[in-house]
């Protein structure tokens, strides 16, 4: 009798294990442990092989050589611009993807800074605006994400003395390079989601992203009636840093409903920056196969608790 009362805990643990994540600001959920050692990639790796990802943490580190020192690409570009090297910032870290599975080393983009009229390194403008991983994975009601940034929800001042935002979560389900989903991270539509929003270009005021190439968004306004459906949003600061500057963790919990229809195996883009643009970054996710976890719901707990009492009662009557 005692195995069975052992067996109804057993499954009662797996119930609590299947409500899976939990938007509170807590990696934990995920298997990450932010008070590891953030320079080696086992501190970034997920608990379950189902969750895609990516990890960009600090400047590239395949730029950590004098041949791109001489290009002045191995830093941020404070480094080698007088007057504004007390502002340097150098810190090399972890670059990898992981894609169903799949690990291969990331190589983050140069951005292209118009005042300059050159390439600069990402995170442009040094550790308050890194943008260091990004997760998601999925159940059959839901999709889960969950970004690790140094930017806080109120915004960073870079090191010109402006005040940028952080931006919005933008989905791109059908692959043609144009999010045509958004979620609100911040502010008093938080965990809004709209169908179609209109996205607004980044440092849209001072124009440092012009061309060469497109200077991206990182906000968006959404058009009467393309509200479709409320996510469950956390932007909580964590008690580790990450070269002096606080670390927060974005979780957000969407429901599958809002979304066009969403089939086992479908690949689709989820995408953030913030408003300077000085931080992209954007993973490719996989709607899991086969691999969803039912929930249990609250009846459901309380008739497992239920039957190991009649267990139990039953092994005092005898």
């Amino acid at each position: 009798m005692k195995n069975i009362i052992a067996a109804f805990i057993m499954l009662l643990t797996m119930a609590a294990g299947t409500l899976a994540y939990v938007p509170d600001g807590n990696p934990a959920d995920w298997g990450i442990d932010l008070a590891g050692n953030l320079d080696t990639f086992s501190s970034w790796q997920p608990d379950s092989d189902a969750v895609d990802y990516v990890v960009e943490n600090d400047i590239d580190p395949r730029l950590n050589t004098q041949e791109w020192n001489l290009k002045k690409l191995k830093c941020d570009w404070t480094c080698y611009t007088p007057g504004w090297t007390q502002y340097c910032y150098c810190q090399h870290g972890v670059h990898k993807t992981v894609f169903d599975a799949h690990v291969t080393t990331f190589v983050e983009a140069f951005k292209y800074y118009s005042p300059f009229k050159q390439q600069v390194v990402q995170p442009t403008s040094g550790e308050l605006f890194d943008q260091s991983a990004i997760y998601c994975d999925n159940d059959p009601n839901k999709l889960f994400f969950m970004m690790v940034t140094s930017t806080p929800p109120a915004g960073a001042v870079d090191v010109a003395g402006t005040l940028y935002k952080p931006g919005d979560l933008g989905l791109d389900f059908n692959g043609d390079g144009k999010d045509e989903y958004g979620i609100k991270l911040t502010g008093a539509n938080k965990g809004q989601i709209c169908f179609l929003p209109t996205w607004i270009e980044v440092d849209e005021v001072m124009g440092n992203w012009v061309a060469p190439g497109v200077p991206g968004y990182w906000s968006f306004t959404c058009p009467q009636g393309h509200v479709v459906g409320q996510a469950t949003v956390a932007y909580v600061k964590q008690a580790q840093k990450d070269n002096g500057k606080d670390l927060y963790v974005v979780e957000v919990s969407a429901p599958r409903t809002a979304f066009d229809v969403l089939d086992d195996g479908d690949v689709y883009y989820v995408y953030n920056q913030q408003e300077c643009g000085n931080d992209e970054i954007e993973a490719n996710c996989k709607i899991n196969e086969g691999s969803e976890v039912p929930e249990f719901n609250a009846l459901e707990v309380i008739g497992m608790l239920g039957l190991i009492g009649v267990a139990v009662a039953f092994i005092r009557k005898r």
